[in-house]
């Protein structure tokens, strides 16, 4: 009887940890998805700083040759005006993103299913049936291999629809032979 009560404890423990664990899990992911915007304006940002560095060092050139003429040609006529003074602010160090703290987490075991197949028409489906069971909620799932991922010709992936693509992609096919 001890040793039975003691691994229903055993038991209830880890249950609880693997509970708090995949909380954690959920709130980072849940964070990251919330941070989607906060990373493109970050990266937009950075962009901007790209330009502002390339801009200040044309500025260097400039006063550093004395005959800034050749220099100036070479700068678009927007450019010109935007010619700065070097400055750097104190905010312009930090980290914008607090994900990097959230590293201590391990990755809990997640049951992976690969499904393959010949066509993307049961790709497709199959991604489908599965969103719609009753586990579509709490399952993720990338299709890997579609023609709407992997179609290389500009026109057929402009269409955008997956059927549309389909169809086109099969027209094509038609037309080669």
């Amino acid at each position: 009887a001890f040793v039975q009560k003691k691994e229903e404890r055993d038991m209830v423990d880890r249950l609880k940890e693997e509970q708090i664990r995949r909380k954690k899990r959920e709130d980072r992911l849940e964070k990251i998805r919330h941070n989607v915007q906060l990373k493109y304006a970050a990266k937009r940002k950075r962009s901007e700083e790209d330009e502002t560095k390339r801009l200040l060092q044309l500025s260097k050139e400039v006063i550093s040759e004395g005959d800034g003429v050749e220099v100036l040609e070479q700068l678009d006529h927007n450019e010109e005006e935007l010619i700065l003074a070097e400055y750097e602010s104190d905010d312009e160090k930090k980290v914008v993103s607090g994900l990097e703290d959230d590293d201590d987490l391990e990755e809990e075991h997640v049951t992976k299913i690969y499904y393959c197949s010949r066509t993307h028409s049961q790709l497709s489906q199959f991604v489908r049936e599965v969103q719609k069971s009753p586990f579509g909620k709490d399952t993720r799932l990338v299709s890997l291999g579609s023609r709407q991922n992997l179609c290389v010709n500009e026109e057929v992936r402009r269409l955008g629809a997956l059927q549309l693509i389909n169809d086109r992609c099969m027209e094509m096919l038609e037309e080669q032979s």
